[in-house]
C-alpha cells in the first residue's frame, strides 16, 4: 500500500503497460483474455520458471489463447500463412489443408475415446490445438494423452470432468503426455466398455 496507495494507483493503466511488449521482446508480461463472460490474467512465462508438484490439482482456470504473432511455424511452409494474408501460394494452401485434417483427426479421436461430440469447427478448441502444435507436439502426441488421460481420470469421479479439450490442451500438455500410465493398450474394445460402464454408472 506504500508503493501503490489506494487512492492513487490507476490499477487499468498499470495492467495495460504489463500488456505490452517490452524492451525487444515479442511477449508481455501478462495476458488478459475473457471466456464466456469471464475475465482472466496469466503471466506469459509462468510455466517456463516454475516446476509444478506432481500431486498439483488440476486448475479451474481455462488457458488463455496463443498469443498474436506466436502462432508461426507449426509445419514447415507455415510461417507465412496467417490470418489476413491477401494472397496464398499452392504450397501455403496446401499446408493450411494439411493442418485442418490434422486438427479434424484430433478432435474425432477425442470424441471417439471419450465417446464426447466436440466440433471441429469451434474456434476455442482449434486455437487450443493450434498452440500445442506450435510448440512441435504431433498428432500422435494428441493421441497419447487423450488415451493416458482417460486412464488417469475416466475412473475418478473429481477429475473426470476434466476431459475436455480446454484442460488436455492448455499448458500442461507436456505433463500429461509425459505421465505415467500402465502399459496396457487401451483398444477400440476397452473404450467401448469403459464407455458403457461410465454410462451404467450414470444411471445408477
Amino acid at each position: 500500500m506504500e508503493i501503490f496507495p489506494y487512492d492513487k494507483v490507476d490499477v487499468e493503466k498499470c495492467l495495460e503497460l504489463l500488456s505490452k511488449p517490452k524492451n525487444g521482446s515479442n511477449k508481455p508480461f501478462i495476458q488478459r483474455y475473457e471466456v464466456e463472460g469471464c475475465k482472466y490474467i496469466q503471466i506469459v512465462n509462468w510455466d517456463k520458471h516454475q516446476k509444478p508438484h506432481s500431486t498439483e490439482k488440476e486448475s479451474e482456470i481455462p488457458p488463455g489463447p496463443p498469443l498474436k504473432g506466436m502462432e508461426k511455424g507449426t509445419i514447415k511452409g507455415m510461417e507465412s500463412v496467417q490470418q489476413g494474408t491477401p494472397e496464398l501460394s499452392n504450397a501455403q494452401v496446401t499446408v493450411k489443408e494439411q493442418l485442418k485434417d490434422i486438427i479434424k483427426e484430433i478432435i474425432e479421436d477425442l470424441n471417439l475415446v471419450l465417446g464426447t461430440d466436440y466440433k471441429i469447427n469451434s474456434k476455442a478448441t482449434k486455437e487450443l490445438i493450434m498452440a500445442r502444435l506450435n510448440e512441435k507436439y504431433t498428432l500422435d502426441d494428441f493421441k497419447t494423452v487423450h488415451r493416458k488421460m482417460l486412464r488417469s481420470w475416466g475412473t475418478d469421479e473429481k477429475m473426470v470432468k476434466y476431459l475436455r479439450p480446454i484442460t488436455l490442451y492448455g499448458t500442461k500438455f507436456e505433463s500429461y503426455l509425459n505421465q505415467k500410465t500402465l502399459t496396457t493398450k487401451l483398444t477400440p474394445e476397452g473404450i467401448k466398455a469403459y464407455l458403457i460402464g461410465q454410462e451404467w454408472l450414470k444411471n445408477e
